[in-house]
């Protein structure tokens, strides 16, 4: 007996560890809904889930918005996903570690524009990504615009520091306040200031709000803000806030 208890007991504290180590499964928990515009779909699996506000997002969840549409999403951990119209998006992985609290998450967003808005990873173990076709995007905690239009991408980077790499390219690119990366083709481009059209079109679309400016100054944060003419200048940028869903 003690001999059999010798082998079981390291096999299930091995088995234990593996368990609390690994990825998010699908079906975990990973956040809600937070805010509704239009038309609004949610696929787990097979199934289409009702949307409304407060119904939970759980990892492996497929989101796709359609024409005038947006959906906020609010994670776990406090960061949040705003898409606006025609977009879709994965929740591919959202884990928090059993023993270290280190998150693990990954978010595809396959096609149409998205808002990031991550909290700031504090672990040094944890690692957040929004992949794209054309592109891997390694957040530590940052405000990024993205969109995906098939194999083409565009990036770029309100607030933090982003690195963007390629699979099968040794290099990366590196991306800071105020830049923009256009994805397409030759690997690594070059960075470059945000195109004031690209960033109106993006704004019109994702929607944006005071509520960053409030959180900041410890307010709720909440109403809506209209789009500014010099989009191009930081000004704009600091303007843009947390997103925000505008009501029908």
């Amino acid at each position: 007996m003690a001999l059999l208890m010798n082998h079981f007991i390291p096999g299930m504290l091995i088995a234990l560890s593996l368990l609390f180590s690994s990825p998010a499964i699908a079906g975990e928990l990973a956040g809600h809904i937070d805010a509704i515009m239009g038309e609004v779909h949610l696929t787990r699996g097979d199934i289409e889930i009702p949307v409304a506000l407060q119904a939970g997002v759980e990892v492996g969840d497929h989101v796709s918005t359609g024409k005038t549409s947006r959906v906020r999403i609010v994670f776990n951990d406090g960061s949040s996903m705003q898409l606006g119209q025609h977009a879709e998006a994965v929740i591919d992985n959202y884990a928090t570690g059993a023993s270290d609290g280190a998150l693990d998450a990954l978010i595809s967003l396959i096609e149409g524009r998205g808002r990031f808005i991550v909290e700031k990873l504090k672990n040094k173990d944890a690692k957040y990504r929004i992949r794209t076709r054309a592109v891997l995007i390694g957040v530590r905690g940052t405000d990024i615009l993205a969109q995906a239009n098939n194999y083409i991408s565009h990036v770029a980077l309100a607030e933090g520091h982003i690195q963007l790499s390629r699979p099968g390219a040794a290099a990366e690119v590196a991306l800071n306040k105020g830049q923009y990366l256009l994805v397409v083709g030759k690997w690594p481009p070059a960075p470059q200031a945000i195109p004031e059209q690209w960033l109106n079109d993006f704004i019109n679309d994702v929607g944006t709000s005071d509520a960053g400016a409030r959180k900041k100054k410890g307010g709720s944060g909440s109403g809506d803000i209209s789009v500014p003419t010099d989009a191009i200048q930081q000004k704009m940028l600091n303007q843009m806030g947390s997103p925000m869903v505008v009501p029908q």
